[in-house]
């Protein structure tokens, strides 16, 4: 049956959302598609059409992934390692965690944790230089975005693009409130692992 709303989980964490293509589409689970939210493209998977309630508005569901944008993710998702890397060979005493660089090839979004109150702006403007990338910046042991600079800052492309604050502003990590970066480095670890061991859906 063809729809024009599905949910599609997205992003680095794996959040799901809303998103509406311009014309009805017939698409089954775990089918790989491309996906337009306020900071840009990136791939996403189906997890169903969309029903009443559940998430809220994620943007627009542009078409099914064909061979070309499959290429282009494997491309800038070696990108993104490479920028991982990067990251945490400045010893800024942050750790970088995990990496994504947006199908239009221009913006990017860190996931990191942090001590609090570590400034992450000179982090940031060095690896922007280096990549030709606009950051996003995401503190996985905080939810609230501190002003410009803060460990929570979303850099220099404005708010999360990746996390929470896309998806209706809940909590990144699962739960609300502050956590331990060593609770959070083991939480994502753990949910990591089960993003890699999950068998593609038919």
């Amino acid at each position: 049956m063809d729809h024009r709303e599905y949910l599609v989980r997205h992003g680095l964490l794996g959040d799901i959302g809303r998103f509406r293509a311009t014309e009805p589409l017939t698409l089954g689970r775990g089918c790989r598609v491309v996906v337009r939210g306020p900071h840009g493209a990136q791939m996403g998977e189906i997890v169903r059409p969309a029903g009443k309630g559940g998430p809220g508005f994620g943007g627009e569901l542009l078409r099914a992934a064909g061979p070309d944008d499959e290429a282009r993710h494997a491309r800038l998702s070696a990108r993104a390692r490479d920028l991982l890397t990067r990251g945490n060979a400045l010893k800024a005493g942050v750790e970088f965690l995990d990496a994504e660089i947006f199908l239009d090839g221009g913006h990017a979004a860190l996931l990191h944790v942090c001590p609090p109150g570590t400034d992450l702006s000179a982090v940031r403007r060095s690896l922007e230089q280096e990549s030709g990338l606009v950051l996003t910046l995401h503190d996985l042991t905080r939810t609230v975005v501190e002003p410009a600079g803060g460990c929570g800052d979303c850099g220099s492309g404005g708010g999360c693009s990746t996390g929470g604050c896309s998806t209706g502003g809940g909590c990144s990590t699962g739960s609300c409130g502050s956590a331990k970066p060593a609770e959070v480095k083991e939480y994502f670890a753990e949910l990591r692992g089960q993003m890699e061991r999950r068998v593609p859906l038919l």
